[in-house]
């Protein structure tokens, strides 16, 4: 999976987010929001944030598409309006996964529930992928290998990077 560009902004009663995201089909792209947590799904890419307050989905919340530039904007409801979400310029603070929700082995003895089942958890929302911000590395990856005779060519598509998506540079 991929995590797309994003960036994040608010105002005194919603929370944006912008989410770069081209080539994706729209009848399958979902999202959740959930108080802090918020995850957006569009194959190939997955986008799990950790929001530093609670937000909601009410009449208030939108998502728009625009095709041209391939860039969602999901507008989401703070439930305490006039809230003042710090540190959404910290890609890295929002990607981690929230700290009080943390995984409980699952060990038991036979004949004994596990913890999970015993508090009457459900623990089926409790799915994590690992992200990271993307940067220029890929390019510099791609370009070092080689094509043709003895591996001599590359650059193959350098010519036509405007034709091409940016995952097949």
């Amino acid at each position: 999976m991929i995590t797309p560009h994003f960036r994040v902004s608010q105002d005194n009663d919603h929370v944006y987010l912008f989410i770069h995201a081209p080539y994706t089909n729209l009848k399958e792209v979902e999202y959740f929001s959930n108080e802090s947590d918020f995850r957006f799904v569009a194959s190939p890419y997955f986008l799990r944030l950790n929001l530093p307050g609670l937000v909601e989905e009410s009449e208030g919340s939108d998502v728009h598409y625009d095709l041209e530039k391939g860039d969602f904007t999901v507008k989401l409801q703070k439930k305490i309006p006039g809230e003042n979400f710090k540190d959404l310029d910290l890609l890295s603070v929002l990607l981690a996964p929230n700290p009080q929700k943390t995984l409980q082995p699952k060990i038991t003895l036979e004949g004994e529930s596990t913890v999970a089942e015993s508090e009457g958890e459900d623990s089926s929302d409790e799915w994590f992928l690992e992200q990271t911000v993307s940067d220029n590395k890929a390019k510099e990856a791609v370009s070092c290998y080689g094509y043709g005779f003895a591996n001599k060519a590359t650059g193959l598509f350098r010519s036509h990077e405007v034709c091409f998506p940016p995952f097949f540079l």
